[in-house]
């Protein structure tokens, strides 16, 4: 009976990631935002289930989003960043805090060299930023990504001690 409950909420959070991201390729302005709450429903699905489901509903989600929009950037950002990064965050906040920081930004900036080596080498995509401008947007994004980490630790301290029985998840 688990194991049924814990498919058919992964294809409902599937969906609802899908929805999201593909969301975000039509409204341009909040394509960040959208993979990012997507993200979040992968953190949901991680907490209610194990780790299999959460990164089921990622590469669903991710497949079926560039399916039908390849030029989709958050589908992109959801699939390079904001899908695998609830998982990691679990699995890497287990260490000391101070390697962990470390690790958690590194991986961030990975992810953020792949972003756009994707869209200006594979999609040939030209992103506008050169030179110095482009080191401003990666230190920028760099602050962006602390404060969306700390922001991330406290939406799951609210969702498990109170969202979570609203939502009909209980222990």
């Amino acid at each position: 009976m688990k194991k049924n409950r814990s498919v058919a909420y992964g294809a409902v959070f599937s969906a609802l990631c899908t929805v999201l991201t593909v969301a975000g390729a039509l409204l341009e302005s909040l394509d960040a935002s959208l993979a990012v709450i997507a993200g979040f429903v992968v953190c949901v699905a991680l907490i209610e289930f194990e780790t299999a489901v959460a990164v089921s509903v990622w590469l669903v989600s991710s497949v079926l989003s560039l399916v039908l929009f390849p030029f989709n950037s958050a589908a992109w950002m959801f699939l390079l960043f904001a899908g695998w990064y609830p998982v990691f965050k679990r699995r890497i906040e287990r260490i000391h805090y101070i390697f962990a920081w470390a690790v958690k930004i590194s991986a961030f900036n990975v992810s953020m060299f792949l972003y756009w080596f994707v869209f200006t080498k594979v999609l040939m995509l030209d992103l506008g930023a050169q030179g110095l401008m482009l080191l401003g947007l990666l230190v920028a994004a760099n602050l962006v990504f602390v404060l969306y980490d700390i922001l991330m630790t406290r939406l799951i301290t609210v969702y498990i001690f109170s969202w979570r029985s609203r939502l009909g998840f209980k222990d």
